[in-house]
């Protein structure tokens, strides 16, 4: 079964790549982003699994339909976060372990959609946008270690499908300056929790499901080519 899921999801990135880089028929621009995502009502249900603010890198090619405003978009975006500031310090507050690592987000979404653009002055564009397609979360390990017992988190990665939208201005047809709003959905992440008694050398370990949410706004700075 590991090796039938590894092999989707490979096939899944491949898939992405060719719709990314294919030819549309149009005009056709490519949009780079930076930006400063925020967590909101992202969380799981499992306390330790809270993701917090993240940066936001993103791509996208864009093939303009002919006497239209309309765009066809396909594109690529990567987004980096920790474990939520509220989570870190309500965990740390009664912590009795004398080493802890918190886990880290990384999360890679391709998406597919239409971006719709108006002109409202000379050398100023605003625009909107839709987007939706599958995305693949890998969370780090969390581990607390101690001089009685060492506990670890492992989790697989996990792919589900999500969708975004974006607004904005696009200044000189370069510069862009956008909000955006992505909701990654609910993903059905398999958990390995672990514990090593240090004392009489025992250890435990299980395997469960937890579900974690991940949804974000921000804003972000772009250029296009």
């Amino acid at each position: 079964m590991m090796i039938i899921a590894e092999k989707n999801i490979r096939n899944l990135f491949l898939l992405a790549f060719i719709f990314l880089f294919s030819s549309v028929n149009g005009q056709v621009s490519y949009d780079i982003n930076l930006g400063y995502s925020i967590s909101i009502g992202g969380n799981s249900n499992y306390g330790l699994l809270n993701p917090g603010n993240g940066v936001k890198l993103g791509i996208s090619r864009l093939s303009r339909l002919e006497q239209s405003n309309v765009s066809w978009m396909l594109g690529s975006s990567l987004l980096y976060s920790g474990t939520a500031v509220d989570t870190r310090d309500s965990l740390l507050q009664y912590n009795t372990f004398d080493d802890v690592t918190f886990s880290n987000f990384l999360d890679i979404s391709f998406n597919t959609g239409i971006q719709y653009i108006e002109s409202i002055t000379d050398g100023i564009e605003i625009f909107g946008a839709l987007n939706l397609g599958p995305n693949l979360l890998k969370i780090t390990n969390f581990e607390e270690k101690g001089v009685i017992e060492n506990y670890r988190l492992e989790m697989k990665p996990s792919v589900e499908f999500g969708y975004g939208l974006e607004f904005g201005i696009i200044v000189n047809n370069q510069v862009i300056i956008s909000f955006h709003y992505q909701g990654f959905g609910t993903h059905d992440v398999s958990v390995l929790e672990r514990r090593e008694n240090l004392s009489f050398g025992d250890i435990t370990e299980y395997v469960e499901r937890r579900n974690v949410k991940l949804n974000q706004i921000g804003i972000s700075l772009g250029y296009r080519l």
